[in-house]
């Protein structure tokens, strides 16, 4: 049994056999008391149910090691688990925007019933094809008092700063998130912005009102301020942030990259049609039940093919205008309900995300989030080899550590014109690639199922994980 949240003074997230389990504490109990019966659907709060009566011997031991005993146990709540979880600085910018739409919502819905956040943090969102739920159950609180709102500061963070920042083209992904957890603070989001920028009216109240919310604390015995208006200053400076981040929203669309016009640029529309057909063939025979990880997605193109067959996938790709051209489409095409599951995630995987927080074990790596059935790196096995000097025996090592069962992979050989091109800047390395050394090199850790040649220069291969080298 492993702790999975660190923070809450009013509760803590434990997991074991593959299930997550909330403990509530009695400091909650008032919260918890103002709970209407369809507060999860309301708030789209991750389904829990209640187990405390099954309390086992291993959970108390895991309260003793908290400083805990039974007598402090309010409910013990098995929780529904989403996957994969993604942290913000793997979204889209369009994501965020909806993220931070999301959480003025809640608090706007969670105010009808005297409740409040406590907190406004960008970790308190996942995202299930398109749809956004509210993970941190613990952080709603009984209102003393709404305005002002203890966790502005951290929303102007972890919100309205990205996104000015995203507005005026300073950034154009969220990965500098990574090492700001705590959102862009005010002096960073100026630092960043030129002197030529003509600020509107709302970004330059938010200067001022930066200043001056730089921290935050809660406390149920925070005094009420502006007693009978605070509900309604709180409801209009929510709906103005509503407001801002709704214009980015719409501003964002129209970006484009060299990647998002690769299929209309570089590929042929024979090889197009007959890759397809190949990766059809291949799939017709695999479990609709498992999930893929198509490394390398760009636009989609194959991952439609993925969808067609199986129910789930995450789509990988570090560009992030095709990211959000993945989003759109898949949001349009797949929408929550719709019986498939799928997850963008923008990075690479070249240089995956390390685990963080606490001891390292509060948000796992990357790798450890996206493992799945069947792993896909279609077209790129020679750009990690030429362009990211990733030799085919360590590519092999990372392909077996993401999947548990299936791979498939292209190989391109090196009379391929794209090879040529990749190849020129690294040419050591040509003498060296070829069919050969690429199922030598796989044979490490796969064995061959299926191969069916495109065409001249292209093959498809089905390969399966050898027995000895699980995860």
């Amino acid at each position: 049994m492993k702790q999975a949240s660190f923070r809450d003074p009013d509760g803590f997230l434990v997991s074991k056999d593959d299930k997550l389990f909330r403990i509530i504490l009695t400091d909650w109990e008032k919260e918890m008391n103002l709970l209407q019966p369809d507060f999860f659907d309301c708030f789209a709060i991750p389904s829990h149910y209640d187990i405390t009566s099954e309390l086992s011997s291993e959970l108390c031991d895991k309260l003793k090691e908290n400083g805990l005993n039974s007598s402090r146990i309010l409910k013990i709540l098995e929780v529904e688990k989403l996957e994969p979880i993604t942290y913000p600085w793997e979204w889209t910018p369009t994501m965020l925007l909806e993220a931070g739409c999301f959480t003025i919502y809640t608090q706007l819905k969670l105010m009808e019933s005297g409740l409040t956040l406590k907190d406004a943090s960008f970790f308190n969102i996942q995202f299930q094809n398109n749809k956004i739920f509210f993970l941190d159950l613990l952080s709603v609180k009984r209102a003393v008092g709404f305005y002002p709102w203890v966790p502005y500061g951290q929303f102007l963070r972890h919100f309205v700063y990205p996104a000015t920042l995203i507005k005026y083209n300073i950034i154009t992904n969220l990965k500098s998130l990574w090492s700001n957890l705590d959102g862009f603070t005010l002096e960073y989001q100026i630092s960043l912005l030129p002197l030529k920028i003509i600020l509107n009216l709302y970004e330059l109240i938010h200067y001022k009102i930066g200043g001056r919310v730089k921290s935050e604390s809660y406390t149920n015995d925070r005094p009420e301020t502006g007693n009978k208006n605070s509900k309604q200053k709180l409801q209009n400076l929510l709906e103005w942030n509503l407001t801002y981040l709704q214009s980015i929203r719409k501003r964002i669309a129209s970006r484009n990259s060299f990647w998002s016009g690769y299929y209309d640029r570089d590929v042929d529309l024979a090889y197009f049609t007959e890759k397809r057909k190949a990766l059809t063939e291949i799939l017709k025979d695999i479990d609709e039940k498992i999930r893929v990880l198509d490394i390398g997605s760009n636009i989609g193109e194959y991952s439609s093919v993925f969808l067609e067959f199986l129910d789930e996938i995450i789509c990988l790709e570090k560009d992030i205008v095709c990211c959000e051209h993945l989003y759109s489409t898949l949001s349009a095409t797949y929408p929550f309900g719709s019986g498939k599951k799928w997850a963008i995630v923008n990075s690479d995987i070249v240089n995956p995300d390390p685990g963080l927080g606490w001891m390292n074990t509060e948000r796992k790596s990357l790798i450890e989030r996206i493992r799945s059935d069947l792993v896909s790196a279609l077209g790129i096995i020679h750009h990690l080899y030429f362009t990211e000097s990733i030799d085919l025996h360590q590519q092999s090592k990372l392909f077996c550590n993401l999947s548990k069962e299936l791979f498939i992979t292209e190989f391109i050989s090196s009379d391929d014109e794209k090879v040529k091109i990749v190849a020129h800047t690294n040419p050591t390395r040509l003498k060296y690639y070829d069919r050969n050394y690429f199922l030598g090199a796989f044979s490490d850790n796969f064995k061959v199922l299926k191969n069916i040649k495109i065409n001249e220069t292209r093959e498809l291969f089905l390969f399966s994980k050898r027995t000895g080298f699980e995860s």
